[in-house]
């Protein structure tokens, strides 16, 4: 008998496979053409060892960025999302691009960057405290002169010359010639702000890149003064330590329900945002506490339409045509689950009305093997995302993000609908169902479940909760 586990691994893998073999097709006829090129030139020539000539590559690399002080590469992070950053974790879909950087006021930032293949990019400056002070998005850049940003409506989203410049620098300081306004943003206040995060995300790459979305940026620090001379740049590292945390407790005011709230910005630093912090807003996304013993039923009553990155063909050019850039849920807590207690965009699987059903089961939980495989069959059976949640013994009460990144202005249903429970309104964890997402704020786009037993799941009677029967 195969474990549950793999069953769900193995089913989310071919699901992906299937999604990607198209491009791949595609593809296939010119790696074809690189590999007899290469044989070709092996043939006329003295091979070395390529691991050796990989890390002598690697080596000159890292011997450059050491005797070039402005270089900013020994700063920067690829971060995979392992960390325990603050209780809400990066989501595992996400490519994270990041530095800490002391704060002097002295230095300005100039960024040579390719959009990513990904569903979206963006930067995003935070003030010492995780809040964000400036943030740009994709649409809203412009691409190097001769360049495509495949972003925009029609551009070719698979276009080679997809370049941009960047310059983050402290207010009044001077910008280099040719670079758009659409593409600067400003630094915090030095004598405000004693270090400053510079993040970039790139989120759902497409199939066969990495998580960033293609090769990482070029950052390097110049002279806010004069931005023609290079600076040292200041990176301070990025041990656990340097980031800020904020322990919170999610509302969960009726007992046996789960209630999406959207957090205050205070309790979430270093969340992602298009524009700068309002000390009393809340983030866009949705948070519900989830039992950490029971079985928890979580259902999108309809899932928003959404661009599929996962498909492209030569001649494949972006639409708008699509109600939010990202959709994702995954389960959280004080520790890291895997990468299997998340579900976003393609993977998301659908009942026939267009709604989601998530089942979560607690990690460790006290089902025995014949009801948590009954359980699982059943879910297997109803066509429902299942993902583990934190158990009994973490700690800190597990709960659930959903994300909706980048909702069409067009569209009014997304998480940013739900009203804000904001830090002048005193402590979040009190928030009333009025603060919840439901068919009052989110229309028929509304999140929400029940806690249940798995007799309750396997008779159905969670499902007519569900329903409302």
């Amino acid at each position: 008998m195969r474990d549950t586990d793999s069953i769900q691994t193995a089913d989310r893998h071919v699901e992906r496979c299937k999604a990607r073999t198209a491009l791949w097709r595609v593809r296939l006829g010119f790696g074809l053409l690189i590999m007899a090129a290469m044989l070709l030139l092996s043939a006329c020539t003295m091979v070395t060892d390529p691991g050796e000539r990989v890390g002598s590559a690697a080596q000159n690399f890292v011997d450059q960025a050491r005797t070039d002080p402005s270089s900013c590469v020994r700063d920067f992070r690829v971060l995979e999302p392992n960390l325990t950053r603050s209780p809400q974790q990066m989501d595992l879909n996400a490519g994270y691009y990041q530095a800490v950087m002391n704060n002097t006021g002295d230095e300005s930032y100039l960024v040579k960057g390719l959009f990513p293949h990904s569903i979206l990019l963006s930067w995003v400056i935070y003030d010492s405290n995780g809040q964000i002070y400036s943030a740009v998005y994709d649409q809203q850049m412009t691409a190097d002169p001769d360049n495509v940003n495949p972003f925009l409506a029609g551009a070719d989203v698979l276009a080679d010359n997809r370049s941009y410049t960047a310059f983050f620098k402290p207010e009044g300081a001077p910008t280099p010639d040719g670079i758009p306004a659409s593409n600067v943003l400003t630094l915090p206040p030095a004598a405000e702000n004693d270090r400053i995060y510079i993040t970039m995300r790139s989120y759902w790459p497409e199939p066969f890149y990495p998580r960033v979305g293609g090769p990482t940026p070029v950052i390097t620090a110049v002279s806010a003064a004069d931005p023609s001379q290079p600076a040292t740049c200041p990176g301070i590292g990025l041990g656990e330590e340097a980031f800020p945390l904020a322990p919170f407790t999610v509302p969960a005011p009726e007992p046996g329900r789960i209630l999406f709230f959207r957090p205050p910005n205070y309790v979430v630093p270093m969340a992602d945002g298009t524009s700068a912090a309002d000390p009393n807003g809340c983030t866009g996304y949705g948070m519900a506490a989830l039992s950490d013993t029971d079985l928890n039923l979580i259902k999108i009553h309809k899932v928003p339409s959404f661009p599929d990155n996962q498909n492209y063909t030569a001649g494949s050019v972006w639409s708008d045509d699509f109600e939010v850039r990202y959709v994702g849920l995954e389960a959280n807590g004080a520790t890291v689950l895997g990468s299997r207690s998340d579900v976003a965009m393609n993977e998301i699987k659908l009942q026939p009305d267009g709604s989601a059903i998530i089942l979560t089961i607690a990690r460790p939980s006290d089902l025995d093997a014949q009801t948590r495989l009954a359980v699982i069959e059943k879910a297997r059976a109803e066509n429902w995302n299942v993902m583990p949640s934190a158990g009994e013994g973490a700690d800190l009460t597990p709960f659930m993000t959903y994300r909706n990144k980048l909702a069409q202005d067009s569209f009014a249903y997304a998480i940013s609908a739900v009203p804000c429970f904001g830090q002048d309104m005193g402590d979040w964890s009190t928030a009333t169902t009025d603060y919840a997402s439901s068919p009052a704020n989110m229309g028929d786009y509304y999140i929400d479940g029940v806690i249940c037993s798995a007799d309750d799941l396997l008779s159905g009677a969670c499902e007519q909760q569900l329903a409302g029967e």
